[in-house]
């Protein structure tokens, strides 16, 4: 039996556990493919940060992280709602770590 993990929709930031091994699941929520492993999505968001200093994250410097951590998947609108969610996800922690 294979290993469980983590698994997010950047559609509709749903977050949940499976064991199948496919580049791409589709989420049980909103039934979409724009789905990341959830340590890498961690891993982006973290280096997203890390590069804010309490700053708002900026969208260049936030696609460049994805498409360094992802690369080029030839699927633009699914890599712009991936940055999208990043950046939103970046900004409610920032404002956390204000408080």
């Amino acid at each position: 039996m294979s290993e469980r993990k983590l698994w997010r929709c950047y559609n509709c930031g749903h977050v949940w556990l499976s064991s199948m091994e496919k580049l791409r699941l589709q989420c049980p929520k909103c039934m979409r493919y724009n789905t990341i492993p959830e340590e890498l999505y961690q891993n982006i968001l973290n280096e997203v940060l890390s590069h804010s200093n309490l700053d708002e994250p900026k969208f260049l410097e936030t696609a460049g992280i994805i498409l360094e951590k992802q690369g080029i998947t030839f699927r633009p609108i699914a890599t712009i709602k991936l940055i999208l969610r990043i950046m939103d996800d970046a900004k409610k922690k920032l404002e956390e770590r204000r408080r």
